[in-house]
């Protein structure tokens, strides 16, 4: 077979070679169970993604649409609530005087100890207040709650938060209802969809008193106190039919809250870095990006399926792989007919992207660089062997 069809023989044979060596790339080398020894996989590699360039591209142009434009999410900051039974008595004040505001739906990204008296058996069963559950047995259980943990990725936990529970009972989707109870909360078939950003690193946007120009003070979020003490309600236009959010935002007087890591995650739209980033974003900012995520279909991503990627990553493979064995054209030209196909793939990413249509890039390029590698270490062994094999009769 070998010598009766030479260059089809050659072809197959690398072609084989490319697959095998790609996929104990992706799915060996890169497991966590190789690296786990040295801890490389929790703390760079699992947190690569090339797609994440399209937050880079965006900068702080498109963000915190949520709370500017669209204003259909607002943050109350409950940094200033202390932890004893008299702060429990401040939240009841706070659903109180938000009803008062006529506010579509309440949400508490934040969790009670059995330890504490509980005095919120006035508002459990009210239908626009959702709490936040861990399923965890140390903590008071509410009939109306919404899960706060995020799915796992392959059985592994997410470094930076990319996926949410495409789940009824989690807290963005009970939000959702509750404010809005005929809008489908389900994005796609998927067990989880990708949150579309529209938030930069901290995500903490201004909310502006447009209807008053004169008013020209911005602020990043409303903490409690200023809520509780506004008498006159001069806030109640801004929160008259959105959804809230209540959740630690940090301490203003402490640099923004740049320096808190309470509740604070990672996240692709960090555009300072791609690798190793820290914890930028306040829990309940993520959760207004996912709420953000299912109310607007125009910011639902179009998830390519792997199935697919795998094709395409084929027929690259196949295409590649002819022009290195059959052109002839040299090690220079080889490499930059690699960089003429990659420079196009990452911008061919963000236009995707623009259009709602999210493409896992990374596994693309490691096609094309791995047979690139690979065929220069073959190809001296090549030439001595298989070659001068496949010309003897």
């Amino acid at each position: 077979m070998l010598r009766k069809f030479p260059k089809l023989s050659r072809f197959l044979i690398y072609y084989f070679l490319s697959i095998l060596l790609i996929y104990l790339v992706e799915h060996v080398l890169l497991s966590q169970q190789v690296f786990q020894v040295f801890n490389l996989n929790e703390h760079l590699i699992s947190d690569i993604q090339f797609n994440d360039l399209y937050y880079r591209k965006q900068g702080n142009t498109g963000a915190d649409t949520y709370m500017v434009k669209e204003k259909k999410i607002i943050l109350v900051n409950m940094q200033e609530i202390p932890t004893t039974d008299t702060g429990r008595e401040m939240y009841i004040s706070l659903f109180l005087k938000l009803n008062e505001y006529k506010v579509a739906a309440i949400g508490v990204d934040v969790t009670f100890s059995k330890q504490q008296k509980d005095v919120f058996q006035k508002v459990k069963n009210n239908p626009k207040i959702i709490f936040a559950d861990k399923h965890s047995s140390s903590h008071i259980s509410f009939p109306n709650n919404g899960d706060i943990r995020v799915p796992k990725i392959g059985g592994h936990e997410q470094r930076s938060i990319r996926y949410y529970k495409n789940d009824v009972h989690s807290f963005g989707a009970k939000l959702v209802k509750a404010a809005y109870p005929k809008i489908e909360t389900k994005v796609g078939e998927e067990p989880q969809f990708l949150i579309h950003y529209n938030s930069i690193s901290s995500g903490l946007s201004h909310l502006n008193n447009a209807e008053n120009p004169n008013n020209i003070k911005e602020y990043k979020f409303l903490n409690v106190s200023e809520i509780l003490l506004d008498s006159l309600n001069i806030y109640k236009d801004h929160f008259k039919g959105q959804i809230v959010i209540i959740g630690y935002l940090g301490d203003r007087k402490h640099s923004n809250a740049d320096f808190d890591i309470e509740d604070k995650k990672r996240v692709p739209v960090d555009i300072e870095n791609l690798v190793n980033r820290d914890p930028k974003m306040f829990g309940a900012v993520v959760h207004a990006n996912a709420i953000s995520t299912i109310l607007d279909k125009d910011l639902q991503f179009y998830e390519v399926s792997d199935v697919t990627i795998l094709a395409i990553n084929l027929l690259i493979c196949a295409l590649f792989m002819y022009v290195l064995l059959f052109k002839n054209l040299g090690k220079l030209w080889n490499r930059i007919i690699l960089f003429v196909l990659t420079i196009p793939m990452l911008f061919l990413i963000l236009y995707l992207m623009d259009y709602g249509i999210y493409y896992k890039f990374g596994s693309s390029l490691l096609v094309l660089l791995v047979i690139e590698e690979m065929y220069e270490i073959l190809e001296p062994y090549d030439k001595k062997y298989l070659t001068k094999y496949m010309k003897n009769d």
